[in-house]
């Protein structure tokens, strides 16, 4: 059965079971360019998403949503790529939509600003073995859903057109202590 790891807010990271119909697990959407799929990787899983080189895909159609309380982050994932060509990468990445404070009906009864947060890892391209990339953040303001995809920017080269093949595991959303001091609080 798959769990959500004790560290971690990413539901099935590792890609272990198949996704279920909700959006704290994983999304498999279908788009164009790309195939997503989970495969048997040496003894584990892992999800590959396979480009056809006859698209600039940008989303991947692969996205998880979390539930982000204020504190600091590291955002980590496993991948490996092989022949992934042009010059935007794949990467894994965390948004949440900020807020302007409103006002409510009574003094007090408001909503306070939610900055929004916005983190990604390193692309990866070309051909590389398995490795780890992580991105710390810190989430202010109050608790709320967050999308965490794999994603690719669009490339504005000639060679615009993604081929290859990436693989991604362990992907996880894992608080990072802070002192009570406040020291650490950047990550």
């Amino acid at each position: 059965m798959t769990t959500y790891p004790a560290a971690s807010l990413v539901y099935n990271g590792g890609f272990d079971g198949d996704p279920v119909a909700s959006p704290f697990d994983w999304r498999l959407a279908t788009a164009g360019g790309v195939q997503a799929r989970i495969v048997e990787e040496g003894d584990n899983r892992a999800l590959r998403l396979t480009f056809t080189g006859t698209e600039n895909v940008t989303g991947t159609g692969v996205v998880q949503q979390v539930w982000l309380a204020p504190g600091c982050y590291r955002l980590r994932a496993r991948v490996r790529s092989e022949r992934l060509t042009t010059d935007e990468g794949v990467f894994v990445r965390l948004r949440r939509e900020g807020r302007p404070a409103q006002a409510g009906a009574s003094p007090g009864a408001g909503l306070p600003a939610r900055p929004a947060v916005d983190v990604a890892t390193t692309a990866v391209l070309g051909t590389n073995p398995w490795h780890e990339v992580a991105q710390p953040f810190c989430v202010e303001g109050d608790s709320g859903l967050a999308s965490l995809s794999l994603e690719r920017r669009r490339s504005l080269k000639f060679d615009q057109l993604v081929d290859g093949v990436v693989w991604i595991d362990d992907v996880e959303v894992a608080p990072v202590p802070t002192s009570s001091t406040g020291e650490g609080r950047t990550p």
